[in-house]
């Protein structure tokens, strides 16, 4: 039923191909709030009802944010044609959601496109310093999950010792300062919930202490 009403309320964007319009309006990118995590669902749910349609929906989709790319920083803007100057690069905004979202899909969506885009997010993401804030959401360890993540399905260990080595810096970084970091707004404040705070991070770190028994909580598997 909620494949079915997400089917419906597709609308042409600028792309000129049909995808959903998230916050104000607009075809948003991204995972959070956007068409790759609304594409990664569709793809999830596929896997269990193989129902071709909800493909075929996610593949169109998926040519807006092709089409929203920009190549020369290896982003995605929210909308096509945003400023290049405020793009995030954060799971819920930007190439490690993105990526994310790219990684879950393969088993429905692999092609060399798909390949390319994981490529993308991956060399943007390890650009990034480690900056605030340290949570999932639109913090450093969502970033790390991608890492943490493509080196378990790619089976590259490299990006899993990157990864590693981040944490052990914003744990180094936290440990001399007393806390982690969290909202500019509130400095000093440790703000208890999962995606914005502290549990999230606590999370994380029990996922990289044992993949096998903490999956991705950024890709609901």
């Amino acid at each position: 039923m909620c494949a079915r009403h997400l089917l419906r309320s597709r609308t042409r964007g600028k792309g000129d191909c049909l995808a959903w319009p998230t916050l104000g309006g607009e075809h948003n990118t991204g995972f959070a709030h956007g068409i790759a995590g609304i594409v990664y669902a569709l793809t999830r749910l596929y896997a269990v009802t193989g129902d071709s349609e909800l493909l075929a929906v996610s593949r169109e989709a998926l040519l807006y944010e092709d089409r929203a790319f920009v190549s020369e920083i290896g982003n995605w803007p929210d909308v096509i044609g945003g400023s290049k100057s405020g793009i995030m690069s954060t799971w819920c905004h930007g190439a490690p959601g993105i990526g994310l979202a790219r990684l879950g899909g393969l088993p429905a969506l692999d092609s060399a496109r798909i390949r390319a885009d994981i490529e993308a997010a991956l060399h943007t993401t390890q650009r990034i310093p480690l900056d605030y804030p340290d949570f999932l959401c639109c913090g450093n360890l969502g970033r790390v999950d991608l890492l943490f993540t493509a080196s378990q399905q790619l089976e590259r260990p490299a990006l899993a010792h990157e990864g590693l080595h981040q944490t052990r810096q914003l744990i180094t970084r936290a440990r001399s300062q007393g806390r982690f970091n969290f909202h500019r707004a509130f400095p000093g404040i440790t703000i208890p919930n999962f995606f914005h705070g502290a549990a999230g991070i606590g999370y994380q770190f029990l996922r990289m202490a044992d993949p096998q028994e903490f999956p991705s909580v950024l890709l609901w598997m």
